[in-house]
Order: C-alpha cells, then structure tokens, then sequence
C-alpha cells in the first residue's frame, strides 16, 4: 500500500505515541490505552489467545508478511511455549490490549485500579509497555528480553545498569547465558518485575534485547540505563 490510511481509534482519542517492530505495530491513545496490529506471532500482540482479526491479508488468514516465522536463538526448541504459541496469525485492524483497556476496566468495575500506558515500543519479537504502575513485556522470551526472568519470576535477567550524571558508576548483574533459557512466549503482558518502584521515564524493544531509563534523585533530566537480553554481539555494553 503506498497511500496514507486513517486508522480507526477509539473515540475521543488520539495518538499519543506509536512504535513499530519487524511485524507488528503499536500505538497509545491519549487515554492510556494501548492498540495493536500485525502479526500475533510469538504472542507479541498481548492479545491471549486472539490469533486473527480483521480482514484477511494478502488472501491469507496466517501466511504472508504478517505469517512470517522468525528464527529463534541457537539452541532453543520451536516447541509451543507458555500462554501462546511461536506461530500465530493476524491481527490487521488496531485492537485494545485487554489488560490496558478502559472498556475493560469500566465493565469489571476497576477504573481506580486501571493501568494507562505512557509509551510503547516494538521489538522483532516482543513488546514493551511503560505504564503509570510500571512497566510490562510480553512475546517471546528467549534470550531474557523480556527481563522477566527464565519463568517470569522476579529475578530479571541480564540485567545492568549506568548512571548518566557526570560522576556515574557502573553496575551490572552476571549477565544470563541465552542458551540456557528456553523459548518461552507469553502472549499477555508480565511485569518487569525488577523495576517495581523505579522511576522510569523510556523503553525501547529490540531484536535480542531491551532498555529502560530510569530516573534516578538527584537528577532532574536522565538516569541510569538499564539493559537486559542477549549480549551475543555486545549490544548490551557491558564489556563482556
């Protein structure tokens, strides 16, 4: 498609924020809901168990750009993981996250407790979401990028951090062999459960790996980057 489409969003909202990865894309609404579209491959829509939706593309309900497999790390079994499996379909019209919803939240009765998304990114094979009750991750698993752990425990893996004032130090954790973790997807969204109570101000989702700046007093502007995932090609800056 070469022309300009006008997505449909909820009403009242607008775009606030949006991020797009090799297969997927996600926009947040100025209502703190977070819409998705692509292919729900490795779960990395967040969507559960929704697999296709919308109409067809290229003719073909699971095939296609939005069908596409992607290889996982060496080592690592294709076999179906927690929550979702590695292949999935499509998903080629914005659809609410459910766990982000104000529709949601209004039916169940929750509104106090509803999380609004502040911003999201998209890796190749995972999402992230910063919300105002901190920050989540789902998709695929393998290699720590979703910082979660190797069974979404608390322990985040391969996970450091640098300070960004002018007297930083840097602080790091052993940082986890990607060949010891199995492909795990979660197709709903986990929370990065080692930045409970941090300040954090940005995400980003990348290939084999992720970030996150966290807000750290004294400082006004900046923080430490924190950094989790596969190290293989020293994308994680850690020296080792």
């Amino acid at each position: 498609m070469d022309t300009e489409e006008h997505l449909g969003l909820p009403a009242n909202g607008r775009v606030v924020c949006a991020a797009t990865g090799s297969g997927h894309s996600a926009v947040v609404t100025s209502q703190g809901e977070l819409l998705v579209f692509g292919s729900s491959n490795f779960g990395r829509l967040g969507l559960g168990s929704v697999r296709n939706h919308g109409p067809r593309v290229n003719g073909t309900e699971s095939q296609g750009r939005t069908g596409s497999r992607l290889p996982v790390a060496e080592g690592q079994s294709e076999a179906k993981g927690k929550g979702g499996a590695l292949e999935g379909g499509y998903v080629s019209v914005p659809t609410p996250v459910p766990v982000f919803s104000l529709a949601a939240a209004v039916a169940a009765g929750g509104l106090a407790t509803r999380m609004r998304v502040l911003q999201v990114s998209c890796g190749a094979a995972h999402t992230l979401a910063l919300t105002d009750k901190g920050v989540y991750a789902w998709g695929a698993a393998d290699g720590g990028r979703l910082g979660i752990g190797r069974h979404g425990s608390s322990q985040a893996a391969a996970m450091a951090s640098r300070s960004k004032s002018e007297h930083s130090k840097h602080h790091s954790r052993p940082v986890a062999d990607p060949s010891t973790l199995s492909s795990r997807v979660y197709d709903v969204p986990q929370e990065v459960r080692a930045l409970r109570g941090q300040v954090v101000i940005q995400v980003e989702a990348a290939a084999w790996h992720s970030a996150a700046v966290v807000q750290v007093p004294p400082l006004v502007e900046g923080g430490w980057l924190y950094v989790w995932g596969s190290g293989g090609v020293g994308q994680l800056g850690l020296g080792t």
